[in-house]
């Protein structure tokens, strides 16, 4: 049972395949958790890490446990956009220019 308290993992500026693996690592350590993937200094990312985060938000929603993507870069979101994952990923509003 959850305490409420979010877990975070922070992306790194280039956000490689072994970032993945972190990546993939650290939320099967904290399934059924409430976690939050900082993406404010990544300025390079794969499409491993997005669909891994892709799936991973669809898997926490489906359980009902918040998974929060907070701050995403211009480069993630761009990414997310070219492969056509960002309203699965994002939140309404995040990764748009005001």
């Amino acid at each position: 049972m959850s305490n409420g308290i979010k877990t975070t993992f922070a992306l790194p500026a280039d956000a490689t395949h072994e970032t993945a693996g972190a990546l993939y690592n650290f939320l099967t350590a904290h399934r059924r958790t409430p976690v939050i993937i900082d993406g404010s200094e990544c300025r390079h990312v794969g499409g491993q890490l997005s669909q891994i985060m892709a799936a991973a938000v669809k898997t926490w929603s489906t359980e009902g446990i918040a998974l929060t993507i907070v701050d995403p870069s211009d480069a993630i979101a761009e990414h997310l956009s070219i492969l056509g994952l960002t309203e699965h990923v994002l939140a309404p509003g995040q990764g748009t220019k005001a």
